[in-house]
């Protein structure tokens, strides 16, 4: 909020909640022709966001705009926003618990390293463990800002993984429940004759739930969606726990949670 004025400043407009409407004109204003250029979300809040102010929403994080410029301009409208703030740099990656191993400069997910810094930097945290990173059926690569790699293969992998790489993990009680969540096309695939990795990697780690998407994934500014139908699947020591149709609005990183500091 602004500073004495009942004015929220969203980059390109500034939001009177007063009266539920922008204080100027929407930029985007010829592609909405049926509505106010100055109405928030299309009079529909329960459905839509505008975090940028300048075009709507959905609340699951994909835009109403396929055009890659406009898409860019909310990227770097956000980005300059969390940059203002000064936070979100690589030293409080850890915790903010979101682990980006998509690699910066790894070809075709280079957009999908930017997204997740982006939200990175916009503070999502729900004391969950977010691992975003290069998956298989076998397991997951994380690539490093540097370009550096580490393999994730085993159990004994993904804890060595977690020591070095999550604060949560390193700060853990004996009694308290964690929550991993891989985000990484296919890990959780499998079916009733073949576990999939996470049921397999679960086995044996007491108070800790695993989970990750069964299909490929189309990563957006706030969540991600799963494809082809996928659900986003839970594991706790080797025991199924539950499954979540793959559309944005079931994502891990909107799952309510609190570590209990003890």
């Amino acid at each position: 909020m602004m500073h004495g004025l009942n004015l929220y400043d969203y980059g390109a407009r500034q939001y009177e909640s007063g009266i539920g409407r922008f204080t100027s004109v929407d930029p985007h204003a010829e592609n909405y022709y049926s509505w106010s250029p100055y109405a928030y979300v299309m009079n529909n809040p329960l459905k839509y966001i505008d975090p940028t102010g300048m075009w709507t929403v959905v609340s699951s994080g994909h835009t109403t705009t396929t055009d890659p410029k406009e898409i860019e301009m909310a990227l770097n409208t956000l980005k300059a926003r969390s940059n203002s703030k000064g936070e979100g740099t690589d030293d409080n990656l850890e915790e903010k618990e979101i682990i980006n191993g998509l690699g910066p400069n790894s070809g075709t997910t280079k957009k999908d390293y930017e997204l997740i810094e982006t939200r990175k930097k916009l503070g999502y945290d729900n004391d969950m463990i977010h691992i975003y990173a290069h998956a298989s059926e076998m397991g997951f690569t994380y690539i490093g800002k540097d370009g550096n790699s580490i393999r994730v293969r085993s159990q004994g992998d993904l804890i060595k993984f977690l020591k070095q790489k999550s604060l949560i993990w390193q700060t853990r009680k004996s009694n308290e429940r964690i929550y991993v969540i891989i985000h990484g096309c296919g890990i959780g695939n499998g079916n009733s004759i073949n576990q999939s990795w996470l049921q397999l990697i679960s086995e044996g780690l007491e108070k800790v739930t695993i989970g990750g998407p069964t299909k490929n994934m189309k990563i957006g500014i706030y969540d991600e969606e799963i494809l082809e139908k996928g659900e986003w699947v839970f594991y706790e020591n080797g025991e199924f726990i539950h499954a979540k149709p793959g559309i944005g609005s079931n994502n891990p990183v909107w799952i309510k949670h609190e570590r209990k500091k003890k």
